[in-house]
């Protein structure tokens, strides 16, 4: 499936025109920050498409459930994104954050389920938080 084309009002979503652009074709999936490493040493790179990943379907995994969500909140160092309580959404935030951390490790994926309802967080290094941002969003 494709990422989808517009954010239900007509414009354009932006994980959508960073794809057309060229931002996230190739791999490894890095603007300028293939070369890049973490404070750690950690190099900054995403392994979707040498493992024989789709980046496309994946982008078009997270627009869907991404268009659910209830808020977002930007961090120094991370996107925070929010939902209303629903165990399959839960079940498949999880298994996305589970499978983008095997192609992009050096950031770190959280899931809180609270009263408040679910918060799904990315951590990442600098280098790439144009990449996740384009992703996952900013805030609203």
């Amino acid at each position: 499936m494709d990422p989808p084309m517009e954010d239900g009002m007509g414009n354009p979503t932006t994980a959508q025109t960073a794809f057309a652009a060229g931002a996230m074709t190739s791999g490894p999936f890095a603007l300028d920050v293939e070369a890049s490493v973490t404070a750690e040493g950690q190099p900054i790179v995403c392994t979707l498409d040498a493992d024989g990943g789709n980046m496309t379907a994946r982008i078009g995994e997270w627009q869907a459930i991404l268009a659910q969500a209830s808020g977002r909140e930007r961090t120094d160092d991370s996107v925070a994104v929010t939902f209303d309580h629903d165990i399959a959404r839960t079940a498949e935030l999880a298994r996305l954050l589970a499978a983008e951390y095997s192609c992009c490790s050096f950031a770190s994926y959280h899931l809180t389920i609270d009263a408040r309802g679910v918060r799904m967080e990315v951590r990442t290094p600098p280098e790439a938080r144009g990449v996740f941002d384009a992703v996952f969003g900013t805030a609203d």
